[in-house]
């Protein structure tokens, strides 16, 4: 409903409206997309960037369904979605990745440890799911790290990227 007066829509042969603002009422409802793509008979669908792009299971549904889905594999979405498991992938094929854990960090010794190896400042992140949970930027904050292992989310560490050196073109 929001987007009817859009130029996308506007310029589009047919469109199908599969909700209201917000987004949790027509872009995130799978089963609306579903039901619109069925009525139109498409055989694609570009997710976009964001809202179901990265969805793992929308890109299952369509396939279940018949419909292409026009971007990486379900399979290739958990394992990108995945900052531990997509970091052993770079390194698997010969990518380089930024200076950090190679599996979860489990503890604060081991957290400090590493960030003692790679050089502060460091970023401590869910491995899935979430946005970086906090910045370390300096040396002595280890309850800062502690506060942070100790929830039940797997974490992984990198160095601080704005710390990295960056190349300029000549």
């Amino acid at each position: 409903e929001v987007d009817a007066n859009s130029m996308h829509v506007q310029l589009a042969d047919e469109a199908i409206c599969i909700g209201k603002s917000p987004a949790n009422e027509s872009y995130l409802r799978i089963d609306r997309i579903i039901s619109a793509a069925e009525i139109a008979d498409v055989d694609a669908i570009h997710p976009g960037y964001g809202f179901l792009s990265e969805n793992a299971k929308f890109a299952e549904i369509l396939t279940e369904h018949g419909i292409k889905f026009i971007g990486p594999s379900a399979e290739n979405i958990r394992t990108m979605g995945d900052k531990i498991e997509a970091k052993r992938t770079a390194k698997r094929l010969d990518i380089p990745v930024v200076p950090g854990s190679d599996g979860g960090v489990s503890s604060d010794q081991e957290a400090l440890s590493l960030a003692r190896a790679i050089g502060f400042p460091v970023l401590i992140k869910a491995s899935a799911g979430l946005p970086m949970l906090k910045e370390i930027p300096y040396k002595g904050t280890g309850q800062a790290m502690t506060d942070l292992i100790a929830g039940n989310v797997q974490l992984s560490m990198v160095s601080y990227p704005a710390a990295q050196p960056h190349l300029k073109a000549g």
